[in-house]
């Protein structure tokens, strides 16, 4: 892999290096991406500083291009020589930084990364410049500065060659008045860090050497791009393994990152996000136990969060690179608070209870996120005490045309999406463990003790709820239900924007089937809470509903079914099960896992296959076909005559005898 990557970097760095480094075609190479984090080699070529010629920087400009197609970063480079140094020239005459600033200006880059090359024989691997001390560079951001000493240290930093594997603000702290790094801070307003990278990381005859400093900068760039300029004081974190592997999204922070942070984070990976996240405190022994082994060691400890597999394979496991960024021990992971929108809760008119609408504002705060985000974004309306989530069509869900009196900050929630969200009714009959805590937090004494007298905590560790008490008195009960309208249990939805998993668009002949499929058969649409599905079922991919639903559904046992949660959907066999809640249906752990489904309460969809209907019922449309051509063909008519008969019976014959099927749903 070592071996694939510095041959790739060879091919690349042809662009600058020909005739001698003083490269060919127009001055600036641009590319555009996909992430708005831009990459910067103006000394990919060889440039001209105070009338003496200055040596290329080599394989700068080839990282940038390797960059971009790895992470779909933007590029920006110095591709021939033309008598200036563009990290050295004021910036009125320095065609390369005006251009620079316009381009971050016109494209909204959120970081610039300004590659530079250092001396084989300097003590350290990669200096980082953001303009001193103070870090003015970085425009407050922090963190970007963590992030890339962490991504580096990962993997620079397990070569052992150098005395400080990464240092910043050192040899090269960026700090004069012309450099790039300044002048995209101050111009641009995007923050900046220079890169002096020593020359034994840029050397393809070191395959090693040089695919540690691709991989780290490959790491910062794909996780710094997914970052959310709203969400406040992100931090970054290290990676290790979970104790318990248990099926929830929970992650465990060690003691010391645990102070001040609570409720829900998202957490951010260079190939994916989990934007609802619940947080436990990490005990010293366990985290003393996950890092006993590790690389990184007790020095991680203070910023060490812990994720079970299944949430370590969502925001690592599909990174790009074949393999190159797969997760280790004290990897980065980025966390910030989870970028949501408190909503008051209102109930629609009658003639709307088909699905959840917003107040106007909320809307337009929707479409413009969405419109302006570089990634597919879905909207998800989530009860932190059923830890449920609830993907919402944001088109035409702007309730303002029916609205007789205009609310602000709004969702408009229909009496059953209220009860399948855990909020319909008070008591709420169970609630999020960490919820629970947060609750409890903020409640008197006497709310507490009635709260921890009136839920049982759960019978098994896979188990998240407290649940409400079947023994609770009549009395218990109504104080109860007071006191969670007093800490706004009735109210805890919010509205997040999240990652939306790659869906396969149908081509148009495939739309014109669902059209006709849909015309000729039908189907209804339910609205569901997701739940464990049984051993035997896991292993099969069945899904199970009661009777009342089969027959809403319009199917029968060993029928398929298609389950939709957001923009991701399945097929399974379905079977009726006489035990299952009639707001449920259950469903194997391998299809939840494919549909992103991170808790066994959230809302999916379920609609019957019409192609498989049309199959099911093809027996008796052939028999009756075939008794219509056997009936033609005994008239006394001319052959094609008796054939145009034919061609004009057969769509009324089907669509009389998939009548029955249609009724089920219709």
């Amino acid at each position: 892999m070592a071996d694939a990557l510095a041959e790739r970097l060879s091919s690349l760095e042809e662009r600058f290096s020909s005739h001698s480094y003083e490269g060919r075609g127009p001055a600036l190479l641009i590319k555009e991406g996909s992430i708005p984090i831009l990459v910067s080699a103006p000394h990919a070529v060889m440039q001209t500083r105070e009338g003496k010629d200055k040596r290329a920087e080599i394989l700068t400009g080839a990282l940038a291009l390797w960059l971009h197609e790895e992470a779909g970063i933007h590029v920006f480079c110095h591709a021939r020589s033309d008598g200036h140094d563009p990290n050295f020239d004021a910036f009125e005459e320095n065609t390369y930084q005006r251009e620079l600033v316009r381009y971050c200006l016109e494209h909204r880059i959120s970081c610039v990364l300004d590659l530079h090359g250092a001396a084989s024989d300097r003590g350290f691997g990669v200096d980082i410049g953001t303009g001193g001390k103070e870090h003015p560079s970085l425009l407050g951001h922090k963190f970007l500065l963590d992030l890339m000493n962490a991504s580096l240290v990962q993997t620079v930093g397990k070569l052992g060659r150098f005395d400080d594997a990464v240092m910043h603000d050192g040899v090269f702290a960026a700090a004069g008045p012309h450099t790039i790094g300044r002048n995209v801070s101050e111009r641009a307003q995007a923050p900046a860090l220079q890169l002096e990278i020593n020359g034994q990381l840029r050397n393809v005859a070191d395959p090693s050497a040089a695919a540690a400093l691709a991989k780290g900068l490959a790491l910062f760039c794909l996780m710094a791009g997914r970052w959310d300029k709203e969400a406040p004081d992100p931090q970054v974190m290290h990676l290790f393994q979970a104790k318990e592997q248990l099926p929830r999204d929970v992650c465990y922070l060690s003691a010391g990152s645990h102070e001040g942070i609570s409720g829900t984070l998202c957490l951010q990976g260079p190939s994916g996000e989990a934007p609802l996240v619940h947080v436990r405190t990490a005990d010293r022994a366990y985290a003393e136990a996950r890092l006993a082994s590790s690389a990184v060691g007790e020095d991680a400890c203070p910023s060490a969060i812990f994720l079970p597999n299944r949430m370590t394979k969502r925001l690592f496991g599909g990174a790009s690179g074949q393999g190159l960024l797969e997760p280790e021990a004290g990897m980065p992971v980025l966390v910030q608070r989870t970028p949501a929108r408190a909503c008051m809760v209102r109930v629609p008119v009658a003639e709307h209870v088909d699905r959840v609408y917003v107040s106007h504002d909320v809307a337009e705060w929707i479409e413009k996120e969405t419109g302006d985000s570089a990634r597919p974004k879905e909207c998800v309306l989530y009860s932190r005490v059923s830890d449920t989530q609830l993907v919402i069509d944001p088109h035409g869900a702007d309730y303002a045309p029916y609205a007789l009196v205009a609310h602000e900050e709004s969702v408009y929630v229909p009496r059953y999406f209220k009860a399948l969200l855990g909020i319909g009714q008070l008591p709420v009959h169970q609630i999020r463990q960490e919820e629970m805590e947060l609750l409890l937090d903020r409640a008197d004494a006497d709310t507490c003790e009635l709260m921890r007298r009136s839920y049982g905590p759960s019978t098994t560790r896979s188990d998240p709820f407290c649940r409400l008490r079947e023994d609770c008195s009549g009395d218990d009960l109504r104080r109860l239900a007071q006191a969670e309208r007093a800490l706004g249990v009735d109210r805890a939805l919010e509205l997040v924007l999240a990652d939306a998993p790659k869906a396969k668009e149908k081509g148009r002949l495939g739309r014109i089937g669902d059209a006709f499929l849909d015309r000729w058969i039908g189907s209804r649409k339910l609205w569901l809470l997701s739940t464990y599905a049984k051993d035997e079922d896991d292993a099969n991919g069945i899904a199970r509903l009661s009777p009342d639903l089969m027959k809403l559904a319009g199917v029968e046992d060993n029928d398929r079914i298609c389950v939709r949660f957001g923009s991701a959907q399945a097929q399974l066999r379905v079977l009726v099960d006489e035990g299952i809640d009639d707001a449920r249906v259950s469903l194997p752990a391998g299809t939840r896992a494919a549909l992103g489904i991170d808790s066994v309460n959230d809302v999916v969809t379920v609609e019957r296959k019409e192609s498989h209907i049309l199959r099911r019922s093809m027996d008796l449309q052939l028999m009756a076909l075939l008794g219509t051509v056997i009936a033609v063909f005994q008239l006394d008519l001319d052959l094609p005559i008796q054939m145009l008969i034919c061609l004009v019976l057969f769509p009324i014959i089907s669509w009389a005898a998939l009548n029955e099927e249609r009724v089920k749903v219709r």
